[in-house]
């Protein structure tokens, strides 16, 4: 065990360090892995990153009531039909829309803490935000074949993070609904899927 150098030659000190070591049941590398470290730590050490971070591992997600919309009146018979309601590009513009709450799983909450950290501590301009995604992918896929590329708008603050595989829902969820990928500030960022 490392003393502080200061103390490291008082003879007090040092035998009540080494009358408490005798105690210690844990390994501290073990705690430290278990509990403290974001990419290894378990299920109470998450639930501690997401008191330190603030995010609770509920989150929201979005339900369209598909079956209330309505847009424009194109003249054209309702559709589909059964809605009642002339739509416009598939979408219209009045919605009803649900929020239903779900509890993370370790490896959903651990991205989320994971991505809300990289937020504290990164630069968030293009090339450090493209990297922290990256490094993302790489540890929890071990796929070197999976990556993610910033594809700019040309003449908008918009920009794609466009991964190159099938993203799992709840991963759409939380880079979609919950916003949690890197961006500089002041840009909104969309996500795609190039297959």
């Amino acid at each position: 065990m490392a003393i502080y150098t200061q103390y490291q030659n008082a003879p007090k000190f040092t035998k009540l360090l080494f009358d408490l070591e005798a105690y210690l049941t844990v390994d501290p590398l073990e705690f430290y892995e278990t509990y403290f470290n974001l990419n290894t730590c378990d299920s109470a050490g998450l639930d501690n990153w997401g008191r330190i971070l603030n995010r609770p591992r509920t989150v929201n997600i979005i339900n369209f009531d598909t079956g209330s919309i309505f847009g424009f009146d194109t003249g054209s018979p309702a559709d589909p039909i059964d809605t009642g309601y002339p739509q416009n590009f598939n979408h219209g513009n009045f919605v009803g829309k649900t929020l239903a709450p779900i509890t993370l799983d370790d490896a959903a909450y651990r991205t989320l803490l994971q991505f809300t950290w990289f937020r504290y501590t990164i630069n968030q301009a293009v090339n450090p935000s493209t990297f922290a995604v990256n490094f993302w992918i790489q540890n929890t896929t071990n796929d070197p074949a999976k990556t993610c590329k910033i594809t700019e708008i040309d003449g908008f603050l918009d920009f794609y993070y466009d991964f190159n595989y099938k993203l799992n829902p709840i991963e759409l969820t939380l880079f979609k609904g919950e916003k949690i990928l890197p961006r500089p500030a002041g840009r909104k960022y969309l996500v795609r899927e190039i297959l």
